[in-house]
């Protein structure tokens, strides 16, 4: 059901990320910080659904980080959410590079020294998915520009990164084929019992 999602928001319903490919990951996404007296500050989020795939493309295997949210209510701050979810798993995975670099006693340049995490080591992609599964239609940002004062002029938005949610909203999808499980069954039936309930949908 995890993959299948992802393949039909991802990918078109092309299987690109396969079943028996899935690492199950904890979805605790806890980090630490320092704010500007250095007092550190412990930031924990709780992830619905994360696990680590393999992206197939082409020739190409790319690991990556995937994590799906379900809401049954519209957040109207949910790029917001998701960008701290993301922005943690990130940090997550500087931090591990760091310790790992400390347990084998590795020397890193002065520059390194100061994040912990060296000039060749990489982090894995992360992606959040969002499934959508109230009854109102959505009527939240889908991004992070839409969040912002309509005032403000391409000028300043070019400037700005456009974070975009990937929303999947049931009662949006036309093409039922895309799904190969019976999780698409699922989202059809939520589909079908909103729009035979329009006022609940419209209110």
């Amino acid at each position: 059901y995890f993959a299948d999602t992802v393949n039909y928001m991802l990918f078109d319903g092309e299987q690109i990320v396969l079943p028996d490919e899935l690492k199950d990951l904890d979805t605790t996404e806890l980090t630490i910080v320092d704010d500007e007296v250095n007092a550190s500050i412990l930031i924990q989020k709780y992830r619905d659904v994360l696990k680590q795939a393999i992206i197939r493309v082409g020739k190409q295997a790319i690991y990556a980080i995937i994590g799906i949210e379900g809401q049954t209510d519209i957040h109207y701050a949910l790029r917001v959410k998701e960008s701290l979810y993301d922005a943690i798993r990130y940090a997550k995975q500087v931090e591990k590079a760091a310790a790992l670099h400390k347990k084998k006693s590795e020397k890193l340049s002065g520059a390194e020294f100061l994040s912990g995490f060296g000039k060749n080591d990489k982090v894995l992609p992360v992606i959040t998915v969002t499934v959508y599964f109230g009854t109102k239609e959505w009527d939240g940002p889908l991004s992070l520009h839409d969040m912002f004062d309509e005032a403000i002029g391409e000028d300043v938005l070019s400037l700005i990164p456009d974070y975009k949610v990937r929303l999947l909203e049931p009662t949006k999808i036309t093409d039922w084929s895309r799904f190969k499980s019976d999780i698409g069954i699922l989202y059809q039936l939520i589909s079908v019992w909103t729009e035979q309930n329009p006022l609940v949908y419209s209110g």
